[in-house]
C-alpha cells in the first residue's frame, strides 16, 4: 500500500504588494495653490501607507503648469516612464481635471496604463479604471475638464484682449533686436546693428535670399541662435515692432488649444508708438515698396499666403496713368496727426514716371460707400435687369453655335480622310493633294478658334451670372450706412482704377463698372 507524506513548506508564503504612486498637480504657482500641492502630498503619502498590502512608489506632482498637454509636465512623463519600466502597479489622483484636461490625453494615457496593467483612480469621480465599463463615464467627464479648461482660457483671453485694446499687454519674449527690462522693450544695441545693416543692404537693392548668405558668411547668429534663411530675413523686413509699432494676435489658439496663424479669424490691435524704434518709418516703408513690388514682378499673388495682404485696399487699387498697384502709407499731415493714404507704387519709385499723388485712405472708402448706396437704392431699377440679363447668356445662341462647330469639325475631319485615301490610291496627284489639305486645315483652324472664344464667353457669363447673384444676395442684406464696409468691398471689387485723385471707377466682379467721384478733404 502505497503511503504519501505531506512535506510543508520551509519558507513563509511572501505576499506581493501593490506598488501604489500618487499624481498631483496645481495649475498657477500661487501661495495658496502651493499650499494645496503641500495638503495633496500630505494626504496620499497617509492613504498609501493606511494600506498593508500596498507600498508606497513615490509621489509625482507639477506646479505652476498648464493641464492642457502631458509634453508640457516633466513630473508626469517621468511618472509614465517609471510605469513602462515596471516601477508602479496603481495610481491615485484628486480627479480628472489634475491628470489631464484634455480629452485625447487623458484616454491615450488610461488606455496605455491599461496595456500595462496598471489602473488609475480618480478619486473625486469616484473611477477606478481597471473597470472598463467605467471608461464610456471617463470620456464624458474627460470632455466636462476639457470645457472647464476652455473656460478659463476664454476668461485668461478676454483678459488679454482687454490690455490689447487699452495698448497695456505686455509680451514675454521680445523680437530680435530688443531685450524685455520690467516688461518694456528696449533695445539690443548689438543686435539693432544687425537689423539695420538688413534694413539698409534691402534698401541699397540686396534680396533677402542674398542678404541671408551675407549673415551666415559673416556668423551672425540668427533670431534662434540658428543659420540665417530667406524667411528670418523677411520676417525682420515685414515686422512693425521695428518702428516702435505693435501688431497683436498676429497668432492665436483655438478651444482645442492649437496655435494658428491669425487670417481673419479674430480681431487685431495696432499700437503705435509702443517702443523705442530702431528703423525709421520712412525706411521701413520704402522697404515695404520694395518687397511689394518684387511680389508683383514675380507675379505672386497679392491675396496668397506668400503676400500677407494687412489692408482691403492692397492688389486691388491700381494706377489708371501707369498701371502699378497703390501701396498703404502713413502721411504727416500739416493740421492734424498723421493719416493713412494709399500712393502709387510707380510715382514712388519714380515721381518723373507718374504723376498720381497719395490719396488719403478715408476719402477712398467714402467714394466706395457712395457707390455701394447707391446700389442698395436702387437694386430694383438697376441689379435686378442685369440679373435677368446675365441668367440669359446663352440667348444669342451660343450652345447652338458650339453644337454646329463640332459638325463641321466631323465634317472636316471625314474630308480631310477622304482625300487621304484618294491621294493614297493614285486618284488624286500630289499637288492636288497638297491644296485640298491645306484648305482642309485652314478651316480646323478657323473652327478651333471660334470654339474657343465661344467657349470662353459662356465661362466668362457663368461666371458673371454666379457673381451677379452673389451681389443681389450681398445688397439685399445691407441698408444705406455712412460707414465703410470691408466684407462688402472684399465680397464685390475685382479691382479699382485710381483716374485722378478725383476720380475712381469699382470694376466688380460680376462684371459691372461704376466711376466715382473722390471728395478730397
Amino acid at each position: 500500500m502505497k503511503r504519501i507524506t505531506k512535506i510543508e513548506p520551509t519558507q513563509s508564503k511572501e505576499v506581493h504588494k501593490t506598488r501604489v504612486a500618487a499624481y498631483c498637480r496645481v495649475s498657477t504657482g500661487k501661495d495658496e495653490q502651493l499650499e494645496s500641492l503641500k495638503t495633496q502630498r500630505s494626504h496620499y503619502e497617509e492613504y498609501i501607507k493606511e494600506h498593508d498590502d500596498w507600498e508606497f512608489a513615490g509621489l509625482y506632482y507639477d506646479e505652476g503648469i498648464t493641464g492642457t498637454k502631458k509634453e508640457l509636465r516633466a513630473d508626469l512623463l517621468r511618472m509614465l516612464e517609471d510605469c513602462r519600466e515596471g516601477k508602479i502597479d496603481f495610481i491615485l489622483t484628486k480627479s480628472i481635471s489634475r491628470f489631464s484636461r484634455n480629452k485625447i490625453d487623458c484616454l491615450s494615457m488610461v488606455r496605455e496604463l491599461l496595456g500595462l496593467g496598471i489602473g488609475i483612480y480618480f478619486e473625486k469621480e469616484n473611477i477606478n479604471t481597471k473597470t472598463m465599463n467605467d471608461e464610456f463615464l471617463l470620456t464624458i467627464l474627460s470632455s466636462i475638464a476639457e470645457a472647464e479648461s476652455q473656460s478659463i482660457s476664454s476668461n485668461e483671453k478676454w483678459g488679454v484682449i482687454k490690455r490689447m485694446q487699452a495698448g497695456t499687454f505686455k509680451q514675454g519674449m521680445a523680437p530680435y533686436g530688443y531685450d524685455t527690462k520690467d516688461g518694456t522693450l528696449v533695445i539690443n544695441e548689438e543686435q539693432a546693428e544687425i537689423v539695420q545693416f538688413i534694413f539698409k543692404r534691402t534698401l541699397a537693392g540686396a534680396g533677402s535670399y542674398k542678404l541671408a548668405q551675407e549673415l551666415n558668411e559673416k556668423s551672425i547668429p540668427s533670431p534662434g541662435n540658428k543659420k540665417w534663411y530667406l524667411g528670418s530675413v523677411k520676417g525682420i523686413l515685414r515686422n512693425e515692432r521695428y518702428i516702435g509699432d505693435c501688431l497683436y494676435q498676429k497668432t492665436y489658439t483655438t478651444e482645442s488649444f492649437v496655435k494658428k496663424t491669425n487670417k481673419g479669424e479674430v480681431d487685431q490691435y495696432y499700437v503705435e508708438n509702443h517702443h523705442e524704434p530702431i528703423i525709421s518709418r520712412e525706411d521701413y516703408e520704402r522697404v515695404q515698396d520694395l518687397i511689394d513690388q518684387r511680389c508683383i514682378d514675380k507675379n505672386v499673388d497679392v491675396g496668397s499666403e506668400k503676400y500677407n495682404a494687412r489692408y482691403p485696399f492692397t492688389h486691388k487699387l491700381k494706377c489708371g496713368e501707369c498701371g502699378s498697384y497703390l501701396k498703404h502709407k502713413y502721411i504727416n499731415g500739416r493740421v492734424s496727426n498723421r493719416y493713412e493714404a494709399w500712393a502709387c507704387s510707380g510715382h514712388i519709385l519714380d515721381k518723373n514716371s507718374c504723376s498720381l499723388k497719395a490719396i488719403p485712405q478715408e476719402c477712398i472708402e467714402a467714394a466706395f460707400t457712395t457707390m455701394l448706396n447707391k446700389l442698395i437704392f436702387s437694386k430694383k431699377k438697376l441689379l435686378d435687369p442685369f440679373l435677368k440679363t446675365v441668367k440669359n447668356i446663352d440667348a444669342g445662341g451660343i450652345s447652338d453655335r458650339l453644337a454646329e462647330i463640332e459638325e463641321e469639325l466631323d465634317q472636316n475631319a471625314k474630308k480631310d480622310a477622304a482625300i487621304s485615301n484618294l491621294a493614297a490610291s493614285g486618284v488624286l496627284d500630289a499637288g492636288a493633294f497638297m491644296n485640298a489639305q491645306a484648305e482642309i486645315k485652314a478651316k480646323r483652324l478657323e473652327l478651333n478658334t471660334e470654339k474657343s472664344m465661344l467657349a470662353m464667353r459662356l465661362t466668362e457669363g457663368y461666371k458673371s451670372n454666379a457673381e451677379a447673384i452673389r451681389l443681389v444676395q450681398l445688397i439685399d442684406h445691407l441698408t444705406i450706412s455712412t460707414e465703410f464696409n470691408k466684407e462688402a468691398f472684399e465680397s464685390m471689387v475685382e479691382t479699382a482704377i485710381v483716374h485722378s485723385r478725383t476720380d475712381i471707377s469699382f470694376k466688380l466682379k460680376c462684371g459691372l463698372e461704376f466711376h466715382e467721384e473722390v471728395k478730397l478733404k
